[in-house]
Protein backbone atom coordinates (compact mmCIF):
# COMPACT_ATOMS: atom_id res chain seq x y z
CA UNK A 1 0.00 0.00 0.00
CA UNK A 2 1.63 3.57 -1.17
CA UNK A 3 0.90 6.39 1.47
CA UNK A 4 0.95 9.67 0.17
CA UNK A 5 1.81 12.36 2.20
CA UNK A 6 0.64 16.01 2.22
CA UNK A 7 2.16 18.78 3.90
CA UNK A 8 0.44 22.07 4.62
CA UNK A 9 1.73 25.41 6.03
CA UNK A 10 -0.74 27.72 7.50
CA UNK A 11 0.76 31.34 8.54
CA UNK A 12 -0.88 33.47 11.02
CA UNK A 13 0.55 36.40 12.21
CA UNK A 14 3.60 35.23 10.82
CA UNK A 15 4.10 32.47 12.51
CA UNK A 16 4.52 29.03 10.29
CA UNK A 17 2.75 26.31 11.30
CA UNK A 18 3.65 22.55 10.15
CA UNK A 19 1.46 19.65 11.21
CA UNK A 20 3.36 16.45 12.89
CA UNK A 21 4.20 13.83 10.60
CA UNK A 22 1.93 10.73 10.59
CA UNK A 23 2.38 8.66 14.24
CA UNK A 24 4.21 5.32 13.73
CA UNK A 25 2.72 2.13 15.12
CA UNK A 26 5.08 1.51 17.59
CA UNK A 27 4.49 5.51 19.19
CA UNK A 28 1.10 4.93 18.64
CA UNK A 29 1.17 1.63 20.49
CA UNK A 30 3.67 3.28 23.45
CA UNK A 31 0.52 5.58 23.52
CA UNK A 32 -1.10 2.59 24.86
CA UNK A 33 0.49 3.02 28.22
CA UNK A 34 -1.74 4.50 30.84
CA UNK A 35 -5.21 4.05 28.78
CA UNK A 36 -7.71 2.32 30.51
CA UNK A 37 -9.35 -0.18 27.84
CA UNK A 38 -11.80 -3.30 28.08
CA UNK A 39 -10.02 -6.27 26.89
CA UNK A 40 -12.62 -8.30 25.03
CA UNK A 41 -12.76 -12.13 24.21
CA UNK A 42 -9.56 -13.03 25.43
CA UNK A 43 -9.80 -12.57 29.20
CA UNK A 44 -9.61 -15.59 31.38
CA UNK A 45 -6.22 -16.73 30.92
CA UNK A 46 -3.04 -15.49 32.29
CA UNK A 47 -0.85 -15.09 29.94
CA UNK A 48 -3.13 -15.53 26.48
CA UNK A 49 -1.56 -15.25 23.10
CA UNK A 50 -2.68 -14.77 19.62
CA UNK A 51 -1.53 -13.74 16.21
CA UNK A 52 -2.45 -10.74 14.47
CA UNK A 53 -4.06 -12.27 11.40
CA UNK A 54 -6.60 -14.27 14.09
CA UNK A 55 -7.23 -10.81 16.24
CA UNK A 56 -11.20 -10.41 14.94
CA UNK A 57 -12.01 -14.11 14.51
CA UNK A 58 -12.29 -14.78 18.30
CA UNK A 59 -16.03 -14.77 19.44
CA UNK A 60 -17.65 -14.67 22.81
CA UNK A 61 -14.42 -15.57 25.28
CA UNK A 62 -14.79 -13.17 28.33
CA UNK A 63 -14.06 -9.27 29.32
CA UNK A 64 -12.29 -7.51 31.32
CA UNK A 65 -11.50 -3.61 32.26
CA UNK A 66 -7.56 -3.22 32.17
CA UNK A 67 -4.96 -0.54 32.15
CA UNK A 68 -2.26 -0.79 29.90
CA UNK A 69 0.96 -0.62 32.25
CA UNK A 70 3.25 -1.54 29.62
CA UNK A 71 4.41 -2.67 25.90
CA UNK A 72 7.04 -4.27 24.72
CA UNK A 73 8.92 -5.67 21.35
CA UNK A 74 10.26 -9.21 20.69
CA UNK A 75 11.24 -10.23 16.97
CA UNK A 76 8.04 -9.89 16.03
CA UNK A 77 5.86 -10.35 18.93
CA UNK A 78 3.77 -7.38 20.81
CA UNK A 79 3.44 -8.10 24.09
CA UNK A 80 0.66 -5.63 26.17
CA UNK A 81 1.43 -5.84 29.75
CA UNK A 82 -1.70 -5.21 31.83
CA UNK A 83 -3.52 -4.10 35.15
CA UNK A 84 -6.71 -6.23 35.90
CA UNK A 85 -9.32 -3.34 37.13
CA UNK A 86 -12.35 -5.34 37.16
CA UNK A 87 -15.35 -6.84 35.37
CA UNK A 88 -17.66 -5.39 33.04
CA UNK A 89 -21.12 -5.45 33.21
CA UNK A 90 -23.37 -4.28 30.32
CA UNK A 91 -26.94 -3.03 31.95
CA UNK A 92 -27.21 -6.00 33.83
CA UNK A 93 -25.63 -8.60 31.96
CA UNK A 94 -22.05 -9.75 33.59
CA UNK A 95 -19.30 -9.67 30.51
CA UNK A 96 -16.64 -10.75 32.90
CA UNK A 97 -14.84 -14.69 33.36
CA UNK A 98 -16.07 -17.02 35.75
CA UNK A 99 -12.31 -17.61 36.75
CA UNK A 100 -10.69 -15.10 38.54
CA UNK A 101 -8.03 -13.65 36.85
CA UNK A 102 -4.32 -12.35 38.36
CA UNK A 103 -3.80 -8.99 39.25
CA UNK A 104 -1.41 -7.93 36.62
CA UNK A 105 -0.92 -10.22 33.46
CA UNK A 106 0.68 -10.14 29.87
CA UNK A 107 -1.21 -10.60 26.32
CA UNK A 108 0.97 -11.38 23.46
CA UNK A 109 0.52 -11.02 19.83
CA UNK A 110 2.69 -13.15 17.47
CA UNK A 111 3.57 -12.47 13.77
CA UNK A 112 2.87 -8.45 14.64
CA UNK A 113 3.76 -6.47 11.86
CA UNK A 114 5.46 -3.36 13.25
CA UNK A 115 6.15 -1.87 9.73
CA UNK A 116 2.44 -1.33 8.75
CA UNK A 117 0.43 1.97 8.59
CA UNK A 118 -0.41 3.41 12.02
CA UNK A 119 -4.28 3.14 10.73
CA UNK A 120 -4.05 -0.60 10.27
CA UNK A 121 -2.51 -1.46 13.45
CA UNK A 122 -5.17 0.64 15.42
CA UNK A 123 -7.54 -1.16 13.76
CA UNK A 124 -6.43 -4.63 14.86
CA UNK A 125 -5.36 -4.00 18.52
CA UNK A 126 -9.04 -1.86 18.72
CA UNK A 127 -10.37 -5.23 18.35
CA UNK A 128 -8.77 -6.54 21.49
CA UNK A 129 -8.87 -3.23 23.43
CA UNK A 130 -11.84 -0.90 23.30
CA UNK A 131 -12.64 2.57 24.73
CA UNK A 132 -16.28 1.66 27.02
CA UNK A 133 -17.78 4.12 24.42
CA UNK A 134 -16.48 1.46 21.10
CA UNK A 135 -17.74 -1.52 23.57
CA UNK A 136 -21.02 -0.32 24.10
CA UNK A 137 -20.95 0.23 19.90
CA UNK A 138 -19.99 -2.95 19.96
CA UNK A 139 -22.98 -4.56 21.96
CA UNK A 140 -24.90 -2.35 19.90
CA UNK A 141 -25.50 0.28 22.55
CA UNK A 142 -25.16 3.70 20.87
CA UNK A 143 -23.28 6.34 23.18
CA UNK A 144 -23.76 10.00 21.62
CA UNK A 145 -23.64 11.87 24.48
CA UNK A 146 -21.95 15.39 24.01
CA UNK A 147 -19.22 16.59 26.41
CA UNK A 148 -20.82 18.67 29.98
CA UNK A 149 -19.79 22.07 30.07
CA UNK A 150 -17.09 22.61 33.15
CA UNK A 151 -19.26 24.83 34.66
CA UNK A 152 -21.85 22.78 34.98
CA UNK A 153 -24.62 23.28 37.97
CA UNK A 154 -25.20 19.90 39.62
CA UNK A 155 -28.46 18.97 42.03
CA UNK A 156 -28.83 16.92 44.68
CA UNK A 157 -30.42 13.47 43.78
CA UNK A 158 -32.62 11.96 44.82
CA UNK A 159 -35.10 15.02 44.91
CA UNK A 160 -39.28 14.52 43.07
CA UNK A 161 -39.29 15.02 39.78
CA UNK A 162 -36.12 13.95 38.60
CA UNK A 163 -35.69 10.64 36.79
CA UNK A 164 -32.89 8.00 38.29
CA UNK A 165 -29.41 7.56 36.71
CA UNK A 166 -29.10 3.86 34.36
CA UNK A 167 -26.10 2.19 34.31
CA UNK A 168 -25.42 1.22 30.33
CA UNK A 169 -21.76 -0.23 31.29
CA UNK A 170 -20.35 -0.42 35.11
CA UNK A 171 -17.01 -2.33 36.41
CA UNK A 172 -17.19 -4.23 39.15
CA UNK A 173 -13.39 -3.65 40.61
CA UNK A 174 -10.95 -6.57 40.85
CA UNK A 175 -10.72 -8.04 44.49
CA UNK A 176 -6.67 -8.13 44.60
CA UNK A 177 -5.00 -11.55 45.68
CA UNK A 178 -3.94 -9.28 48.95
CA UNK A 179 -7.43 -8.70 49.94
CA UNK A 180 -8.74 -11.84 49.13
CA UNK A 181 -5.73 -13.69 51.80
CA UNK A 182 -6.93 -11.11 54.20
CA UNK A 183 -10.96 -11.87 53.75
CA UNK A 184 -11.67 -8.14 53.53
CA UNK A 185 -15.12 -7.17 52.56
CA UNK A 186 -17.48 -4.71 52.69
CA UNK A 187 -19.37 -1.44 51.07
CA UNK A 188 -17.27 1.11 49.49
CA UNK A 189 -19.82 4.24 48.60
CA UNK A 190 -18.35 7.23 46.68
CA UNK A 191 -20.02 10.52 46.50
CA UNK A 192 -19.97 12.07 42.99
CA UNK A 193 -21.27 14.04 40.27
CA UNK A 194 -22.98 12.30 37.37
CA UNK A 195 -22.58 14.68 34.50
CA UNK A 196 -24.82 15.61 31.65
CA UNK A 197 -22.34 13.67 29.79
CA UNK A 198 -22.73 10.55 31.33
CA UNK A 199 -19.55 10.19 33.15
CA UNK A 200 -18.69 9.90 36.80
CA UNK A 201 -16.76 13.69 37.85
CA UNK A 202 -14.76 14.10 40.83
CA UNK A 203 -15.53 11.02 42.80
CA UNK A 204 -14.64 10.61 46.70
CA UNK A 205 -14.55 8.21 49.01
CA UNK A 206 -17.48 8.83 52.09
CA UNK A 207 -16.98 5.40 53.13
CA UNK A 208 -14.42 2.72 52.87
CA UNK A 209 -12.34 -0.38 53.01
CA UNK A 210 -8.61 -0.43 52.32
CA UNK A 211 -6.48 2.03 50.96
CA UNK A 212 -6.38 -0.58 47.93
CA UNK A 213 -9.57 -1.39 47.57
CA UNK A 214 -10.85 1.89 47.84
CA UNK A 215 -8.54 2.98 44.36
CA UNK A 216 -10.03 -0.02 42.68
CA UNK A 217 -13.29 1.35 43.22
CA UNK A 218 -12.26 4.70 41.80
CA UNK A 219 -10.33 2.96 39.29
CA UNK A 220 -13.57 0.99 38.01
CA UNK A 221 -15.92 3.99 38.00
CA UNK A 222 -13.58 5.65 35.09
CA UNK A 223 -15.13 3.36 32.65
CA UNK A 224 -18.88 4.06 34.18
CA UNK A 225 -21.11 5.05 30.86
CA UNK A 226 -24.54 5.96 32.24
CA UNK A 227 -27.83 7.50 30.92
CA UNK A 228 -27.91 11.25 33.14
CA UNK A 229 -30.11 12.44 35.42
CA UNK A 230 -32.88 13.86 33.98
CA UNK A 231 -35.68 16.09 34.90
CA UNK A 232 -38.56 15.79 32.33
CA UNK A 233 -36.92 15.66 28.83
CA UNK A 234 -33.70 17.44 29.80
CA UNK A 235 -31.10 16.13 31.39
CA UNK A 236 -28.96 17.80 33.99
CA UNK A 237 -26.13 16.89 36.58
CA UNK A 238 -26.39 15.46 39.88
CA UNK A 239 -24.62 14.49 43.07
CA UNK A 240 -25.00 11.01 44.19
CA UNK A 241 -23.44 8.59 46.00
CA UNK A 242 -22.65 4.88 44.51
CA UNK A 243 -22.56 1.94 46.43
CA UNK A 244 -19.73 -0.48 45.48
CA UNK A 245 -20.25 -4.12 47.24
CA UNK A 246 -16.99 -5.92 47.78
CA UNK A 247 -17.47 -9.32 48.80
CA UNK A 248 -15.73 -12.77 49.19
CA UNK A 249 -17.29 -15.66 47.31
CA UNK A 250 -16.16 -18.71 48.94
Amino acid sequence: MKILASIWFITVLGVTYTPPPPQSTQEYLKHLIGQRLILRHYAGTSNPKVKEKDLGSKKGGCDAAVEVVGVTFEGSSLQLHLRNIGTPTIGHKNKGCAIELPDLYSFKVTDFDLDQPRDEAENAIGYLLQTPEAYLTAYGIAWNLPPSSENESAVDFPHPGLTAPEALLSVQPLYSEENRKAHIQGTVSIKCVIGTDGLIHAPVIEKGLTKELNQLALDATTFWRLRPVSDGSRAVAAKVSVEIVLKLLY
